[in-house]
């Protein structure tokens, strides 16, 4: 939830935030500033540096479940703004 909430604007990592469980909420509330752009690969690299993963197509599965779930729980027009500030090749893992 970190890497994503350093990946689009504050404004956005909040409102998104609110649909999510509490510790997850903070963790991608926490955010203040501009969004930090990454590509995917980028992307994948900060998500393993808290996971302890180093595979990257492991990365990549675990990414993709948890940006499933958060589609599940957050209304389709916040998921839909939020992979709007992202790079393309990062809205994928949302599928």
């Amino acid at each position: 939830m970190r890497a994503l909430g350093t990946s689009v604007s504050s404004g956005q990592a909040k409102q998104l935030a609110q649909w999510l469980p509490d510790v997850l909420e903070a963790e991608l509330g926490e955010k203040s500033g501009h969004a930090e752009r990454f590509d995917k690969t980028n992307f994948l690299n900060k998500i393993g540096g808290e996971t302890h993963t180093v595979d990257m197509e492991s990365m990549e599965r675990q990414a993709s479940a948890v940006l499933s779930v958060l589609r599940s729980w957050a209304p389709t027009d916040q998921v839909d703004d939020t992979i709007a500030q992202l790079p393309r090749e990062l809205s994928v893992l949302f599928e």
